[in-house]
């Protein structure tokens, strides 16, 4: 799914929104694969959220109290072992 924009609102929380300008029909996703991801409770797995309006769907994921990576680095300073284990933690 190439061409996705990303959009951020906050009503309650922080949802980030993943959408095109032409919308995501919903014949393109798999609907048993979203229900999974729904459904299950993964460990460090953004909560995922689907509205469909008129057959077009947009993916909205709950960021509420989650720091972008860069605004983390810039803010904390880590030490070599914390830098490691974060690359470490991106690669696989």
């Amino acid at each position: 799914m190439l061409g996705l924009k990303v959009d951020f609102k906050q009503n309650g929380g922080t949802m980030m929104v993943l959408d095109r300008a032409e919308g995501i029909q919903s014949s393109e996703l798999n609907h048993v694969q979203l229900g999974m991801i729904r459904s299950s409770r993964i460990p460090h797995f953004l909560k995922l959220h689907m509205k469909e309006v008129d057959y077009k769907v947009t993916l909205e994921y709950d960021i509420t109290g989650k720091k972008m990576l860069s605004q983390a680095l810039k803010s904390e300073r880590m030490t070599l072992t914390e830098y490691f284990g974060l690359l470490l933690q991106i690669v696989t």
